[in-house]
């Protein structure tokens, strides 16, 4: 799953019995992450749209609390209110990547295939 949305089960079991079905992990320095993250949630429009930061503080403060602990959410919130969007962006990949990691080693997919992406563009 990520966040909320899962993959359904019978999709799931499907994927991983496919003949020559893979799990294909992507990777990318991290600095090209958190310019991503920030180009997609944080563009001026966003920034400027009424409860916008407001509705991030929630997220946080709501749906990651026990996870991230209170300190964390502390400084989080204290990051969006100075519009250090990279700040935030950077330390919620750091709570997810070890998701992610412990997630891709757990799985029981046998074959993987390891993408290296050397930019933050989808295109390339």
């Amino acid at each position: 799953h990520v966040g909320k949305a899962l993959v359904p089960f019978g999709i799931l079991a499907w994927v991983k019995s496919a003949p020559g079905g893979a799990m294909v992990l992507l990777s990318m320095e991290q600095s090209l992450r958190v310019g991503r993250l920030v180009e997609d949630y944080c563009s001026e429009a966003n920034v400027q749209t009424d409860g916008w930061v407001a509705h991030l503080k929630e997220c946080i403060s709501l749906g990651l609390a026990k996870k991230l602990g209170g300190g964390r959410v502390k400084e989080a919130l204290q990051l969006l209110d100075d519009g250090k969007w990279h700040e935030v962006a950077a330390m919620m990949l750091d709570y997810y990547d070890k998701l992610y990691n412990r997630w891709a080693s757990e799985n029981s997919t046998t074959r993987r295939i390891e993408v290296d992406c050397p930019t933050a563009d989808a295109s390339e």
